[in-house]
């Protein structure tokens, strides 16, 4: 917290939210408590260059939004910005074009500066890695605040966090050879020579962005592409889709009957299927919630992959581009399991797959890239941050193990079930409690109804205390970590 040194709190405090992250949900999280007027947000973001996550700091113009920029605009009551700022920047677009991907980054940093402008001295930004979260009470009424322990030793005191951690990374790769590169992104980096052999792990829209970044850099050596469904994400229709009325569900009580319920509206729209889940995509979160577990799980083993590759689709350009590359042989697609990676006696690294059809094999690679996307167990994170709340016993792991508990407003749910009245959830680490949950659309409505409630917190606390005598801090019951204003 801010204090004098000591560990003995300050008034000051109980004026800030503190934000933790700054890729796409923190900047929308940052941004809409500017807009509701709350007086006081510090952003905390332990990337030093504020880079808005690594899907958006990508400079490949080969990586395209997987969302018509209709849909992308920070706020929900203004559907054409991007489209208008995008033409400021000299891009040609409408409502329904796929963007490069890095212009979109651009565009959340823009939209977070011009309402800092609008907010002078309201936002403070401060580069750090939040290892840590801790539950403090002060004040007559023994208010709930929280202090962000920071990996420096400083921490910043709060009357409420909001952590906005984007997606947790892969699961690591089993195995022992050094050519395993388990962030996918860091392989473009990497000094890939252009006849290297090279062994994707996965099949979605990751390792679509990677093999096309090696396709672009006329790369000349094998790529492979294994999953166990070998599934491509579907294409989005080129042009607006025939919108269609959202489907109603009446009852669904188990996974069998809801997947038959969206057949048969696909049916009954003569085989649109674009039109379906475009139109059930907001009740999606209901449906699932409505699910009793054990027929969420089910739906989860059997059914998830092929929910995926229908609802987050490719550009039509990037589809072409994949389409082509597959077709000419340049990416073999596969679909197989991968049961083992490892070096041989002579230093080559061998990718050990199994499919039904040829049973067990061998790949021989110079590279094995991890795009099998991010790992939402969070019982394996290597975040300080998770590990920490979660050895605490401020938060527990979500439904299904997926994520964290969040209430249906996003509160943080401990050990022992209780809503945290001072932290706050927002983004793809809801998995579980929400199924749709990483798109910016989905964060977006997340943050539009999060904001104006803090706001209301903090003014009808500064009423409180406007109106009743003070009364010296309680002790401060979390760890003692060493005060600093940040800036």
């Amino acid at each position: 917290m801010y204090g004098d040194g000591q560990g003995r709190p300050i008034r000051e405090h109980s004026r800030r939210i503190v934000v933790v992250g700054a890729g796409a949900a923190g900047i929308l999280s940052a941004r809409a408590l500017l807009r509701a007027g709350h007086p006081s947000v510090v952003l905390v973001e332990r990337n030093s260059s504020w880079a808005p996550g690594p899907a958006y700091s990508t400079s490949d113009r080969e990586h395209l939004l997987n969302v018509p920029a209709s849909r992308l605009s920070v706020d929900s009551d203004s559907p054409n910005d991007f489209v208008e700022w995008a033409s400021t920047r000299g891009c040609c677009a409408d409502e329904s074009s796929f963007l490069p991907r890095s212009l979109y980054g651009e565009y959340l940093q823009d939209a977070l500066c011009r309402v800092e402008r609008c907010a002078p001295g309201r936002l403070t930004r401060v580069t750090g890695d939040a290892v840590g979260v801790a539950r403090e009470t002060h004040g007559r009424h023994r208010r709930a605040g929280v202090v962000v322990g920071l990996g420096d030793g400083t921490s910043i005191g709060a009357a409420h966090v909001v952590l906005a951690l984007g997606n947790p990374p892969s699961r690591p790769l089993s195995g022992s050879s050094p050519a395993i590169v388990d962030d996918p992104w860091s392989i473009l980096t990497q000094r890939v020579e252009p006849d290297d052999s090279v062994v994707l792990v996965g099949s979605g829209l990751t390792a679509v962005d990677i093999a096309l970044s090696f396709a672009a850099r006329r790369h000349r050596g094998p790529i492979r592409m294994v999953s166990r469904r070998g599934l491509l994400p579907r294409c989005h229709e080129v042009g607006p889709v025939s919108p269609v009325a959202p489907t109603e569900f009446a009852s669904i009580p188990s996974a069998r009957t809801l997947l038959a319920a969206v057949r048969g509206a696909i049916v009954d729209v003569d085989g649109d299927w674009r039109a379906v889940f475009d139109a059930i995509r907001h009740d999606t979160n209901d449906l699932w919630a409505r699910l009793p577990e054990p027929e969420r799980a089910r739906l989860l083993r059997h059914a998830a992959r092929y929910w995926e590759v229908h609802r987050h689709r490719m550009a039509p350009e990037v589809a072409a581009s994949i389409g082509a590359l597959v077709s000419s042989g340049r990416v073999e697609l596969r679909a197989a399991a991968v049961v083992g990676i490892g070096c041989s006696a002579d230093g080559i690294t061998r990718v050990t797959v199994r499919d039904a059809r040829t049973g067990t094999s061998e790949l021989a690679t110079k590279w094995v890239v991890n795009c099998t996307g991010p790992d939402f167990d969070l019982g394996r994170a290597d975040s300080p941050l998770v590990r920490s709340l979660l050895a605490r016993r401020s938060a527990r792991p979500g439904p299904l193990g997926l994520g964290l508990d969040v209430t249906a407003d996003g509160a943080l749910v401990d050990d022992a079930g209780r809503a945290s009245p001072a932290i706050s959830l927002v983004g793809p680490l809801r998995r579980g409690v929400e199924w749709e949950t990483t798109a910016i659309p989905d964060i977006r409505r997340q943050v539009e109804a999060l904001a104006p409630r803090l706001v209301g917190d903090h003014l009808r606390e500064r009423r409180a205390a406007a109106t009743s005598e003070h009364v010296a801090p309680t002790r401060d019951i979390g760890p003692r970590w060493r005060v600093a204003e940040p800036g």
